[in-house]
């Protein structure tokens, strides 16, 4: 696995327009630091995740992308290996985590999904969730929700239209309880929405 840092110019045009778009970004990333490879459902494929922290943007890959310095970039990205992470995490560790997520349930009737709108539903969700991912929630806090949002073309009409998402931002400590599962949960993301900068597990021992 690899994690890569970029550090957003927002002195460019197009960056400060373009960098609250969710499908921007995920084109971006695809494109400057995945364009090289050929894969169906690139995200999936090379589980691709990133977080967005003010102009920071954190991605991490199953292969090693080739970011290149370019005025979209304050500094040439940097990108390390962190398979030693599989190591560190073991069963019975204590980590910090930080995630942002979009806590969903999915209504009986037409199966719908909708956004979580309680504290208290939103803190069972990200138990349940990472008790199947091989860890237990020792300390939760989370932010007030907020919206993610994107301008997506349609392939058939051609127009753009927008895309919501509503997520929330968790933080606080874990404890492993299965290393597999907890490395499985975090190659690939947690919940939904990942190609909009949601499901990457941020962790620090």
């Amino acid at each position: 696995m690899y994690l890569t840092k970029l550090e957003l110019n927002i002195q460019n045009k197009a960056v400060l327009h373009n960098m609250s778009n969710c499908e921007w970004m995920h084109k971006l990333i695809l494109e400057k630091g995945f364009g090289h490879i050929q894969a169906e459902n690139a995200r999936q494929t090379l589980k691709i995740l990133y977080a967005v922290d003010g102009i920071k943007v954190y991605v991490q890959s199953a292969v090693e992308p080739k970011f290149e310095n370019c005025s979209y970039w304050i500094s040439t990205p940097a990108t390390i290996c962190i398979d030693a992470m599989k190591k560190i995490c073991g069963t019975g560790m204590a980590v910090h985590f930080k995630c942002t997520c979009n806590p969903t349930k999915k209504l009986i009737d037409g199966g719908k999904r909708i956004f979580l709108s309680s504290e208290r539903e939103r803190d069972e969700w990200i138990k349940r969730v990472m008790e199947r991912s091989g860890a237990e929630v020792l300390v939760e806090s989370q932010t007030s929700d907020f919206t993610v949002w994107g301008m997506k073309k349609d392939k058939k009409t051609d127009k753009s239209h927008k895309i919501y998402a509503k997520a929330v931002t968790y933080s606080g400590a874990l404890k492993i309880t299965d290393e597999e599962k907890f490395w499985e949960a975090f190659c690939n993301g947690i919940g939904r929405e990942k190609a909009y900068g949601c499901g990457m597990l941020m962790i620090q021992v």
